[in-house]
């Protein structure tokens, strides 16, 4: 009987934390400009979930209004009209009737649409980039207001290589420690004594090879795992877990035994 309990509470672990990852990881950009939200998107049914207002605000629509006793949504855009009702697949443009995979909910009081239905009917392209989970909305002309924006610092090329080197230098460990491995080569770029960029911080070989597998064959063509990704840009957004460490390794350095700062799933951390 333990051995039952054991498997079924590592398999609600396992769940639990790809589900936490999928939601870190989803992105939206519209045009390019990556999106942010109050209430975070999530997926439903292989849909992308969003806020009705927030969404249809940024997509152009004229007004939005919230009918309580039908519990209807009722979003003009273009001199057109788009209705939906909550927990229902029947939407309505302009009285024609259509049927949607997943209905919109009410959840935690903000009423949850699916994205690509609504971008769809206002005339937007919806792309999807698996790599680093993000929806990809394109609108010729559609300008967004800065206050919905999210400020990137850092490239595609930044995101690319650092999510390559977290997942060749990580392959057999969590998120936690992949972070970690990420915010490494962060703090790398920062200091004074390593080089000011992503891709020379990898490469560096001044006084030692630092990242023996990113010399390696195929290193440069390889595809991060999505979990690799997601650390690499949530360190890239700020998110860090070992504060100014700038070393880490799979077993202890016994020079540096005063300089440790945390040990993570097996990888050992020192500033």
């Amino acid at each position: 009987m333990r051995r039952i309990i054991s498997v079924v509470l590592i398999l609600v672990l396992v769940l639990s934390q790809s589900n936490i990852a999928s939601s870190r990881g989803l992105n939206i950009t519209i045009n390019g400009d990556k999106m942010i939200f109050e209430e975070k998107p999530y997926i439903e049914n292989g849909r992308t979930m969003m806020p009705v207002r927030a969404v249809t605000t940024m997509l152009g629509a004229t007004k939005v209004e919230w009918n309580g006793e039908n519990q209807l949504v009722i979003i003009n855009y273009d001199e057109k009209q788009l209705i939906m009702k909550i927990g229902k697949t029947t939407y309505w443009i302009d009285g024609e009737e259509f049927t949607m995979d997943v209905p919109p909910v009410i959840k935690e009081s903000r009423t949850m649409v699916p994205l690509r239905l609504i971008a769809e009917s206002m005339s937007c392209a919806v792309g999807w980039e698996s790599e680093t989970q993000t929806v990809e909305i394109v609108k010729e002309g559609l300008v967004v207001e800065d206050i919905y924006k999210d400020i990137v610092t850092y490239t595609k090329e930044d995101l690319e290589w650092l999510a390559r080197i977290t997942y060749v230098e990580g392959l057999d460990i969590g998120y936690e420690a992949k972070l970690a491995i990420a915010n490494v080569v962060l703090n790398r770029v920062k200091s004074s004594i390593f080089p000011n960029s992503v891709y020379d911080v990898i490469f560096e070989t001044d006084y030692a090879v630092q990242f023996p597998p990113a010399h390696k064959t195929g290193f440069r063509e390889l595809s991060p795992s999505a979990e690799s990704w997601i650390a690499a840009e949530d360190a890239l957004d700020g998110i860090n877990n070992i504060e100014d460490c700038l070393y880490f390794n799979n077993s202890p350095f016994r020079s540096k035994a005063d300089d440790l700062h945390r040990i993570i799933e097996g990888e050992y951390f020192y500033k």
